[in-house]
């Protein structure tokens, strides 16, 4: 024979809800009711980036969160493209002068009288 036992009554626990209140509420079970404040308050489960963990672990405790290490992140793609911009525009400057000896000019000039006379 099975027994069956009878929940207690726990409506006194509860804060008083009014018709004025802006939470929703589910109907009462047993006397007990259900005051859901804010959906909001659920969190979902956010996935984080690979990179970003990974600034986040070798950081040594400097970065705490997630918008930290994206902070660190954006730093670093600025400051390597600056970097790119800076070297390519070196790069980009042409033939220099350059000064040969004389013996060398009358070598190269020789050279280039005999590669045109053919």
């Amino acid at each position: 024979m099975a027994q069956q036992f009878e929940a207690p009554d726990l409506s006194n626990l509860l804060p008083p809800t009014g018709e004025n209140d802006n939470s929703m509420n589910t109907p009462s079970v047993s006397g007990v009711g259900f005051n859901v404040q804010n959906k909001s308050s659920v969190r979902s489960a956010k996935k984080i980036g690979a990179i970003t963990k990974m600034v986040i672990k070798y950081s040594r405790g400097k970065i705490e969160d997630e918008k930290q290490a994206n902070v660190v992140l954006i730093g670093f793609i600025v400051l390597t493209v600056i970097i790119l911009l800076f070297s390519l525009s070196g790069s980009s400057s042409g033939v220099k002068n350059v000064k040969f000896s004389p013996t060398v000019q009358e070598d190269m000039q020789n050279a280039a009288k005999t590669l045109y006379k053919q």
